[in-house]
């Protein structure tokens, strides 16, 4: 019986020990709390991750657009150092029939082709458009006009802020390169060159460009507009939004609200689509506006969700493997046991069956008794003395299988003699003889 043991996993925990149980519910434990530690470390880094990314495309947005601003501040200082632009300019404003306007249409189609520019303007002192390519002279927008002065004023270039015509859908920047009398620090303004960019041509794109692959990452642009955010360019999941979506500044687990009042840095919160998003917020220098990199927390974290997945299988692929060994070490032990018990076994028998042949073999009339008295085993000697068969006498007790009377007195005449039992599991027997009557 003991040869057909066989390993049984579902039955593993029914038969194991109370102590390997403890080993088991231990290990357990251990691995528990091991995964426990290793995922929320691995959270905290694939968060912080996550986050860092966030603030460096968000600084890239920043530092771009800042190149592109010095750029277009760059080209203006250009053209207000240039004293031959300066005298052209000047005969201009007092002949506008002179041989040098065909000079500036000239230079100003060379600016739009090869720096990209929607339209190029020329002003006076009182800021009436005098000159332009397309020979539209229409008034300028009330920002162009506020830029104009700051520029005459401070005898440097001036950028507007992103501005939309009445009527149009499309987002323009100006640049202002003031021009002065003699270009000297004390003389009089003559005129300005305006430098007009469309915003869909180099900004929009450049903010709306994300450098990793992502289904829902996105980079915003916004400023304060009274008690509201104005997002100043398209959204990915919403178009046609720029300068026509404002979200009051009451709600501020917007991470577009969040920057215009002040907060800085990496944040999590909800986007326009009252989804859940990690952002990372930044001021883009010398402007009003605002930089908001963000991305859905479920594609952000799905990395997370990924990896906990293959923690949980880990720690259960190390249980199982740990529960595994255990059982297998247990099943080694229990079949050594099982081997050891068949051997004893075996040799009991083995003994048994000398003791019983040697017990049929014998002169003398033998019974085997178990420790109660009760008749185990009668040799044919003891079968013929007692008139008792070994099936029939089996269980009943020595006295009653054997009696001898005296034909006088009526009292036992046979004795019987008692042997001592083997060692072990032996039972007790009894050598019958019979002896003189006295």
């Amino acid at each position: 019986m003991f040869s057909n043991i066989k390993w049984k996993p579902w039955r593993f925990y029914e038969v194991i020990p109370g102590r390997m149980k403890i080993a088991l519910a231990l290990m357990a434990l251990v691995l528990l709390v091991g995964g426990a530690w290793f995922y929320q470390a691995q959270s905290h880094f694939l968060r912080r991750g996550s986050y860092d990314d966030l603030a460096a495309i968000a600084q890239l947005k920043v530092d771009q657009i800042a190149q592109w601003r010095a750029e277009r501040l760059g080209d203006a200082a250009v053209l207000m150092e240039s004293p031959f632009l300066a005298e052209a300019v000047a005969r201009f404003m007092k002949d506008p029939q002179s041989g040098d306007t065909e000079k500036m249409l000239a230079r100003f189609r060379s600016l739009k082709k090869n720096y990209h520019y929607d339209a190029v303007l020329l002003m006076d002192a009182g800021g009436k458009v005098r000159l332009s390519l397309s020979g539209h002279l229409a008034p300028l927008h009330e920002m162009a006009k506020q830029a104009l002065t700051a520029a005459f004023r401070e005898r440097r270039p001036v950028m507007t802020d992103l501005y939309v015509f009445p009527g149009e859908y499309d987002a323009h920047l100006d640049v202002v390169a003031p021009v002065f009398v003699e270009n000297s620090d004390s003389g009089a303004p003559i005129g300005a060159i305006l430098l007009q960019s469309n915003a869909k041509q180099f900004l929009y794109p450049l903010i709306q460009s994300w450098p990793l692959p992502s289904r829902t990452a996105e980079t915003l642009l916004v400023r304060r507009d009274g008690e509201a955010v104005l997002f100043l360019s398209d959204l990915r999941h919403q178009k046609g939004t720029a300068f026509r979506l404002r979200i009051p500044l009451s709600r501020k687990d917007l991470p577009a609200v969040m920057t215009v009042l002040g907060q800085q840095g990496v944040v999590a919160g909800k986007d326009y689509r009252g989804i859940e998003v990690l952002s990372a917020l930044k001021a883009v220098p010398d402007t009003p506006w605002f930089m908001v990199a963000k991305i859905d927390a479920s594609e952000a974290l799905s990395v997370m969700r990924r990896e906990s997945v293959f923690i949980l299988a880990l720690f259960f692929g190390l249980f199982v493997i740990g529960a595994a060994a255990m059982g297998m070490v247990w099943q080694r032990n229990e079949k050594a046991l099982y081997r050891s018990l068949l051997e004893t076994e075996t040799a009991r028998r083995k003994s048994e069956e000398r003791y019983r042949i040697t017990l049929m073999s014998v002169g003398d009339g033998v019974i085997t008794s178990d420790v109660s008295g009760r008749v185990e085993q009668l040799n044919p000697v003891a079968e013929a003395l007692t008139g008792w068969q070994q099936a029939e006498a089996f269980g009943k007790p020595v006295e009653e299988v054997f009696r001898i009377i005296n034909e006088e007195t009526r009292r036992p005449k046979a004795k019987m003699t008692t042997k001592p039992a083997p060692l072990g599991s032996m039972p007790a027997m009894y050598t019958l003889s019979l002896l003189p009557w006295r």
